[in-house]
């Protein structure tokens, strides 16, 4: 026998893995005198093999149940791997998806058009980022994800296939738009009620310009002036509740110091508002060298794009750290002012 693999007890009761190869000795009539063989003790080398097995496991396991969507194209964008997350939000099996469609298959007209650029960009610079698409499931509905992707090559420099990450961004762009919304409501009110404003005061002076008789209608434009100012200062305390009630932390930062926030971003960074406002933005970050990289280019993006979006890990007061998906937008790009969403 060669490389027979078995337990074995030592001595004081341990088990131990044995490596065993051996051989018969015979006489001249064939009869078996003896067997002869080499023992090696190759526990060291199972346990060793065990723990493989087990990381493999896991790193398959954090692959395919990764609260994002992992996969990877060949060079004709064809499917070669996908993880879990991604087939349960496409609706689809491994099977239908690996070796048998195209990314493409999978977009709407709109991504579709936008895509054999962004895929030669791939291959020549090796890598893209903050891509949005709109994706088309099984059953035919669709939903927005961002995704980034970087490219294997063989030896020779040539596309093997892509790695990519894909994040469902359905409530962000629903918190977009709910946020546009509030802003737009916001100031059609505030337009409504200068204009009512307006209008009161004007009335107010005719009849100022009157005598005493017409003290009355003084009077009474006067009270709806104070009804209108009052309608106005009810619509701000109720934009700012609104603020101050919503589920994501968002700040208003100018020049790299924070101007405003609401009680969500105190909860993320476990401070009052009071403690950070007026204060740079450096105390979000654990370190200067993140403060001065990523944390810069967010300047850079919104000098170009007016928006810039990013995923950084920060740092509570009591220096833990957390995650936090930064979309942030330019309110005033001249004074680089900007409102920030995490």
């Amino acid at each position: 026998v060669k490389n027979f693999e078995i337990q074995q007890f030592r001595n004081d009761g341990a088990v131990i893995w044995i490596s065993l190869n051996a051989r018969t000795e015979r006489d001249g009539e064939g009869k078996i005198l003896y067997i002869e063989g080499i023992v090696h003790d190759i526990t060291a080398h199972k346990e060793a093999e065990e723990k493989l097995h087990e990381y493999a496991a896991e790193i398959a396991d954090l692959y395919n149940n990764a609260p994002c969507g992992y996969h990877s194209l060949n060079s004709e964008g064809v499917f070669v791997n996908i993880n879990n997350t991604e087939l349960t939000w496409l609706g689809y099996s491994r099977d239908e998806i690996v070796g048998r469609m195209k990314f493409t298959n999978l977009l709407t007209p709109d991504s579709m058009a936008a895509f054999p650029a962004n895929f030669k960009k791939l291959g020549e610079q090796g890598w893209i980022r903050d891509l949005e698409y709109e994706i088309i499931r099984k059953d035919g509905t669709t939903f927005p994800i961002i995704l980034n992707a970087t490219v294997l090559r063989d030896e020779n420099g040539n596309f093997v296939l892509n790695r990519a990450t894909m994040f469902d961004i359905t409530e962000l762009k629903n918190t977009e738009k709910e946020l546009q919304r509030l802003n737009e409501t916001l100031e059609q009110r505030v337009e409504a009620r200068t204009e009512e404003m307006k209008n009161a005061r004007r009335a107010a002076l005719r009849m100022m310009q009157d005598a005493e008789l017409e003290r009355e209608r003084v009077k009474e434009a006067m009270d709806k002036l104070r009804e209108s100012e009052e309608a106005l200062r009810n619509a701000e305390r109720e934009q700012y509740a609104i603020f101050e009630s919503l589920t994501i932390g968002i700040a208003f930062v100018k020049d790299r110091v924070i101007i405003r926030g609401n009680a969500k971003l105190g909860d993320l960074f476990g401070r009052t508002m009071d403690e950070m406002i007026g204060q740079s933005t450096r105390i979000w970050y654990k370190n200067e060298e993140e403060y001065l990289g990523p944390g810069a280019s967010t300047y850079e993006d919104l000098k170009q794009h007016n928006v810039h979006r990013r995923e950084q890990e920060l740092m509570r007061k009591d220096g833990s750290l957390f995650w936090c998906q930064f979309n942030v937008r330019a309110m005033d790009p001249q004074e680089i002012s900007h409102g920030v969403v995490c």
